[in-house]
């Protein structure tokens, strides 16, 4: 038998299918046809906004960014560069699910999933509020403007909340944050791709991956009070977070207030000589509450060290005590701020607080 007739024409489609792996082929503006929906992947303090994308074969694009109105403009793609009305963006990726574009910021786009709802935005209001779904470990409160989420290890976090209807698709986001309901801002968008038969089903994604949630509708009715008492301390924003200006500025009675508080409730453990560093390092969110504390501590040589529990449990656990925070406010607004204070134990005792 002669095995080279065979081997010969294999081994030329190995090389073909091999060469034309290396080869990226330009897009085609078939592959955009759809709606998607996009963010940011800058995190800068007015981001994400989420919006949502029709490209169409007649060469118009429908822009909406979520809870603003739709904008129409024409599109062309050149290559792998995407033109909209007179913005170039450089298209980095574009699959059947997914398209990273980049100008000024990069933008993270996801297909919406085929998955119509029927129901008007006033009906799937009536259908989802003033009523608990459960996934699993996932339980959703949903109050008239209010969201409130629990996870599986227990932690509670409100939100405010809106429908977005765009044709026969509905997205649920995030409007503001709890504490108002009515701010100029829009983020942690999920498509809803089903709400029927006691059924809340979402779609989920962000620049790290999707998942699917499907909620039953729960028999008891959340108690709102008790949830909002519960509640797990929380940032306002999303990716509002100011940082490190001096601790004393946006306390109630300054620096000193700080130092005097700490001097004053310490107690040195008898019979401890160590000496070194503690910083705490917490977030002060738009409330005045304070949360996500962590310590870095470091010997009398800088170097990594632990303390024992009687000295940098103690002073965390009086940081977490203090209550005469004042939020951060700059133009009006109000912002979540990061807070550091710096110990230097001798023996066991305070000797200075860096603010």
């Amino acid at each position: 038998m002669n095995i080279f007739k065979y081997v010969y024409p294999c081994t030329f489609l190995l090389l073909l299918v091999f060469f034309l792996s290396q080869c990226q082929l330009p897009n085609s503006e078939q592959e955009l046809y759809g709606l998607w929906l996009g963010v940011h992947l800058e995190y800068q303090p007015n981001l994400p906004q989420p919006v949502l994308n029709e490209y169409r074969a007649d060469g118009m694009v429908t822009a909406k960014r979520i809870g603003k109105e739709e904008k129409v403009y024409p599109w062309s793609l050149n290559g792998n560069i995407l033109s909209v009305d007179t913005i170039d963006y450089d298209l980095l990726a574009l699959s059947d699910d997914s398209l990273l574009s980049a100008n000024n910021y990069r933008f993270l786009f996801r297909r919406a999933k085929d998955a119509p709802i029927e129901k008007t935005t006033e009906e799937l209001r009536a259908y989802i509020e003033n009523a608990s779904w459960i996934d699993g470990q996932y339980k959703f409160h949903f109050d008239v403007e209010k969201l409130i989420t629990e996870d599986g290890q227990g932690a509670i976090n409100m939100r405010c909340w809106n429908i977005e209807k765009y044709g026969q698709y509905a997205f649920l986001y995030q409007n503001g944050y709890w504490e108002n309901c009515n701010l100029d801002q829009s983020a942690r968008v999920m498509q809803i791709t089903k709400a029927a038969e006691n059924q809340l089903n979402f779609s989920i994604w962000n620049e790290t991956g999707k998942r699917e949630l499907s909620c039953a509708k729960s028999t008891d009715k959340p108690n709102f009070e008790i949830l909002k008492k519960e509640r797990t301390f929380q940032r306002c924003h999303v990716y509002g977070l100011r940082g490190n200006l001096p601790a004393g500025k946006n306390y109630e009675g300054g620096g000193k207030a700080i130092e005097d508080y700490f001097y004053t409730h310490y107690k040195a453990p008898k019979g401890v000589k160590e000496s070194g560093f503690i910083t705490l390092r917490f977030v002060i969110n738009c409330e005045g509450a304070s949360g996500e504390f962590e310590t870095l501590e470091m010997d009398a040589n800088y170097k990594s060290y632990n303390f024992v529990p009687g000295i940098s449990e103690q002073l965390m656990q009086l940081a977490k005590k203090m209550d005469k925070w004042i939020p951060l406010e700059l133009d009006g607004q109000v912002y979540d701020e990061r807070k550091i204070i710096t110990f230097s134990i001798q023996k066991g005792a305070i000797k200075a607080i860096m603010l």
